[in-house]
């Protein structure tokens, strides 16, 4: 059986880590291993919040079904995630760097990310003074390079016979925002384009739970602003480090062709799009489109590209499907969709994956279709967008009679959506990391 490699960063954009955004970007390992994958190129997270979005890949389940709502909750006891399903087929699971806890089933290696990173601002803050800084540290003691080594040691010092399943965990490129000395300055302030900010009546036209995220941009000059953005793509860059180095550990023991590997997000970040910071409150597409690489063992497929709809839930019966191994079933069945066929069939550009794709906040719902979306609100004004003729989201047409018949059936296909995969009581709600 193939061995798996899940590499998830946290809060990476998928058009920065494409070149869409910021070309000038330096990723040449994620390039080189896209030259060897399948890229997709319409990912979706189905829940924009760590937590909740690791959990609902690693069980290929919607967080409303497993009660995993926040990044307080956990997954709940009874709950069996990737790691448990591949161990009982003969996989050694194994997990290092970051894994928010949602790894239960795999053996963990894990760090004190604190204090190898040696600074405590584990998000946006609205103190501009501290908002970024330099890691003073060896870069070698930054946590995702600790992580890294740690995923070599694994392969040198693991026993020949069963096949390993390792998630590895990258912390960058989210908050603190702290890069290593050698990276600090890759990329000047000055080739920083500042997103527009965000009119009155544009603000004021939004949900209110986007009221903090919205208050942190505020509270930043643009200069702190510029700083957070070039601070940000310096960690993507280091992101790419450490992806070489994961393949090269692979490469050094042998094993990289006998080896799935996949690339993967758990959420983006707005950068100031919106006039927000981080991806909480809203689903707006750089918060929940992500990046997804595939490369199959052997490098089939090299190169390909796929536009279409996917979820992350998918995931986790398309890993079952490529590495060999049986779908759970009863209560743990995934509720995503196996990839397989739009990953092998040569004819891939006409299969239909997904007419639309979901995500959601506890505040509401997300249905979105290839050129509308619908971003329902139970609570605040919601949002329709025709991303047709309005790829930023700036225009809300959920009030305009021309797009009625539109959003009654993308509310329609929410309803549906809702009733097939029903919300479960709160069962990791009263669980909470210490």
């Amino acid at each position: 059986m193939p061995n798996l490699v899940l590499i998830m960063s946290d809060e990476a954009r998928k058009d920065v880590l494409y070149h869409d955004k910021y070309p000038f970007v330096r990723t040449p390992n994620i390039d080189a291993l896209r030259s060897e994958a399948l890229t997709f190129h319409n990912c979706f997270a189905n829940y924009p919040v760590c937590v909740p979005s690791r959990a609902s890949l690693i069980t290929g389940r919607y967080p409303h079904q497993i009660g995993v709502l926040h990044n307080t909750h956990r997954l709940p006891a009874g709950e069996r995630d990737l790691g448990h399903h591949l161990s009982a087929h003969g996989y050694d699971c194994v997990a290092l760097g970051k894994t928010h806890a949602t790894n239960r089933g795999f053996r963990s290696v894990t760090y004190d990310k604190v204090a190898t990173m040696g600074f405590e601002n584990h998000g946006y803050l609205e103190d501009a003074a501290r908002i970024t800084g330099v890691f003073e540290g060896p870069a070698e003691e930054y946590c995702d390079f600790v992580a890294c080594r740690q995923f070599d040691d694994y392969l040198r010092g693991r026993a020949a016979g069963a096949p390993f399943a390792a998630f590895v965990g990258i912390y960058a490129p989210p908050p603190p925002l702290y890069p290593p000395r050698e990276y600090a300055g890759l990329y000047s302030q000055d080739r920083i384009m500042l997103p527009p900010r965000p009119s009155a009546r544009d603000n004021a036209a939004r949900p209110s739970i986007q009221g903090v995220p919205r208050r942190r941009w505020d509270a930043y000059p643009d200069a702190t602003r510029r700083q957070v953005i070039a601070a940000y793509l310096a960690l993507i860059t280091l992101l790419d480090d450490c992806v070489g180095r994961i393949l090269a550990s692979l490469r050094a023991n042998d094993t990289l062709d006998d080896t799935l590997v996949v690339l993967v997000s758990d959420h983006g970040d707005q950068l100031g799009e919106h006039g927000m910071a981080g991806k909480m409150g809203n689903l707006y597409e750089a918060s929940i489109r992500v990046p997804l690489v595939i490369r199959l063992p052997g490098a089939a497929h090299a190169g390909a590209d796929r536009q279409q709809l996917v979820e992350m839930v998918d995931l986790f019966p398309t890993i079952c499907d490529l590495l060999g191994v049986p779908h759970p079933d009863g209560m743990q069945a995934p509720a995503g969709r196996s990839l397989v066929p739009v990953v092998t069939d040569p004819g891939a550009a006409g299969i239909v994956h997904r007419r639309v794709v979901h995500a959601m906040l506890q505040e509401g719902q997300m249905a979105r279709t290839e050129s509308l979306k619908l971003n329902f609100y139970a609570d605040d004004r919601s949002e329709l967008y025709d991303l047709a003729d309005d790829p930023d989201e700036l225009v809300n047409r959920f009030d305009d009679p021309a797009y009625r018949d539109r959003q009654h059936e993308l509310l329609a296909e929410i309803t549906r959506f809702l009733i097939r995969y029903p919300r479960v009581a709160d069962r990791g709600r009263n669980e909470y990391f210490g």
